[in-house]
């Protein structure tokens, strides 16, 4: 489970609001094309830990800015399950905003 502070609520919920529009402002192109090109394999619970500390610590991060300089940081493995993760993330937000609207 991945935790937000009520002060990064309002980021997290900018940076969703975003990719739900197609507007993705944390990642290049070529990187999402890249990350949702490969066939996914099922993480582990390990990975799944560490992939949401380093979307926490993503969060954590004040500004857009520092938040794509520390992505930048991540091996190129990590970077793709973290975009897949977010995805996924962004995914689910869809459904439950579409079935809100039912």
């Amino acid at each position: 489970m991945i935790y937000v502070s009520e002060n990064q609520l309002s980021q997290v919920e900018y940076l969703l609001a975003q990719s739900m529009n197609g507007h993705h402002v944390l990642f290049d192109l070529d990187l999402i094309r890249n990350a949702v090109g490969d066939s996914p394999k099922e993480l582990s619970q390990v990975e799944i830990k560490t992939i949401e500390k380093q979307i926490e610590t993503l969060i954590s991060k004040p500004t857009l800015m520092h938040k794509r300089l520390y992505l930048e940081t991540l091996a190129p493995e990590t970077m793709r399950r973290l975009i897949r993760v977010y995805f996924n993330i962004v995914e689910n937000n869809i459904f439950e905003k579409a079935e809100e609207l039912h």
